[in-house]
């Protein structure tokens, strides 16, 4: 048996999760988020090269974290006698990028490591991504890393399909998430269809749905193009599920942060803001609009969501526009931004503050509003309007620069893959609908590093969709699943 030798020591669960799993043709980390999964999976790559096993380690993760892991994960935890060199694919790249994917077709037996967003997928078999990665599993022996395999639970769709096709190809695969399971046991079968099918013992999802849940037959009051009934299956109750519990066990490691690591407490906080009376003329207006059409139209949990989000942007200070719309500013007063402001000021003390909001026009707005008080410099943002050089550097100066303060991101693009353990403080000026969005970006703050309590701050407009929103994501709960529970009216 060959030696192995760690380049950053290991806590006990990743040795214990390492030693478990480094032989193994596929296996699922399912360790909680902060708990140093990329590490275990840096840790196998190595283990695997040093047998002569693999030659390429494919990581594929969101947008943005994939970046991280070349950028970040790799130079602190993978050896350097593995010789690696690693590089970075995007649809779109600069010179310097194409030519570190240039260097992995150099000989020599060094291990090479390529980076791919996940979203990139959604294009499928004749998209630049699969075909790229198709190229890759051609030249050589490889392990496939998916991360936050939470985003290839959806069986149907197209890049988790295109994943699953290309998986087969790899003489190696892996599944890393803390969220394995954020809407139901069902989350479970894309994820381990990627690796096998046969570890959970089916090959199509509905065999799956049905042998691990009751359903019924349900009938929409619209009818279909035949003029018939449209009829959808509805959930009645989870079944089999200490079976499905040992087949995921058999191949997976599953351990939480309260469990292997002694991190500070988290620290929940509310600020009740009252809204101006330009906001409350807007969202009773919105609101009864809403009721009404409520009345008339089908109830769907989507146009439920969507009239949510709407009052939404009204309680953060915008009138709801359209899609491809500017955001207009309510006139009059902003309480929330004021609360906001009012939290930086006494949090700046102890350490840097992570302000986290939905949409883009309260990004701009909070970030010109910090700057103001604070300078440019103080500030740095992390959504899709920021080009991906700019992130990276905005990541590196808020953990690094003590100049700068206030890291201001959207969930959905920040909240995945990030260590920000410089910050104290995590506002929420506004929630994302999603559980596995404030989970995730809950913990960029609180994983390995964090040596202090870190307190979050929901900034909550009282008798609003603040509030039932706020309940359902503290009691871990989604949106949806709340509102499938309840009647629908009184969420508005």
């Amino acid at each position: 048996m060959l030696d192995y030798d760690y380049k950053t020591d290991p806590f006990k669960h990743q040795h214990e999760v390492f030693m478990r799993s480094r032989d193994e043709i596929d296996f699922a980390f399912l360790m909680g988020m902060g708990t140093g999964k990329s590490k275990v999976g840096c840790d196998t790559a190595a283990w695997l090269w040093l047998q002569e096993k693999i030659r390429l380690v494919v990581v594929v993760a969101p947008n943005g974290v994939h970046r991280n892991w070349v950028l970040r994960e790799v130079p602190a935890h993978l050896p350097e006698w593995t010789h690696y060199r690693s590089a970075i694919w995007a649809s779109s790249m600069k010179a310097a990028e194409k030519k570190a994917l240039d260097k992995l077709w150099d000989d020599g037996r060094g291990l090479r490591v390529v980076s791919m967003n996940i979203e990139a997928f959604g294009s499928g078999m004749k998209g630049k991504a699969a075909q790229y990665l198709a190229k890759l599993l051609n030249a050589f022996p490889t392990m496939i890393i998916i991360d936050e395999s939470s985003k290839i639970k959806t069986p149907g769709a197209t890049r988790t399909k295109t994943l699953t096709t290309l998986s087969k190809r790899a003489e190696y695969r892996r599944i890393m998430t803390g969220t394995p399971i954020t809407n139901g046991p069902l989350d479970a079968f894309a994820q381990f269809r990627f690796l096998n099918p046969r570890y959970l013992g089916f090959d199509n999802f509905y065999s799956f749905k049905h042998h691990f849940a009751e359903w019924r037959k349900r009938q929409l009051k619209r009818t279909g193009k035949n003029g018939r009934p449209v009829e959808f299956e509805e959930l009645v109750a989870y079944r089999n599920i200490d079976e499905l519990t040992r087949k995921i066990q058999a191949v997976s490691y599953r351990i939480t942060k309260d469990q292997c690591l002694d991190l500070p407490d988290k620290v929940y906080e509310r600020r009740l803001v009252p809204i101006s009376a330009q906001q409350a003329k807007l969202y009773k207006s919105i609101k009864e609009r809403a009721l009404y059409e409520l009345n008339c139209e089908e109830i769907t949990i989507s146009n439920i969501l969507t009239k949510l989000l709407r009052l939404q942007q009204v309680l953060g200070g915008f009138i709801p526009a359209g899609e491809f719309e500017p955001a207009t500013a309510i006139d009059g007063p902003n309480h929330r931004m004021d609360a906001m402001l009012d939290v930086c000021e006494s949090a700046v003390f102890d350490g840097k503050v992570i302000i986290w909001a939905r949409f883009r026009a309260e990004l701009d707005a909070i970030v010109a509003k910090l700057s103001e008080a604070y300078g440019k410099d103080a500030v740095v943002a992390y959504h899709g309007g920021v080009d991906r050089h700019t992130r990276e550097e905005n990541i590196d100066r808020v953990q690094n620069d003590e100049n700068c303060l206030f890291f201001v991101g959207q969930q959905h693009s920040g909240g995945y893959g990030l260590t920000l353990t410089a910050a104290r403080t995590v506002i929420y000026y506004s929630n994302d609908f999603s559980l596995e969005a404030r989970l995730q970006s809950e913990d960029r703050a609180h994983r390995i590093g964090q040596t202090e309590k870190v307190t979050y701050v929901d900034i909550e407009a009282e008798n609003t969709v603040d509030t039932k929103i706020i309940n359902a994501l503290r009691a871990k709960k989604n949106i949806a699943d709340v509102i499938t529970q309840d009647d629908p009216s009184t969420w508005l």
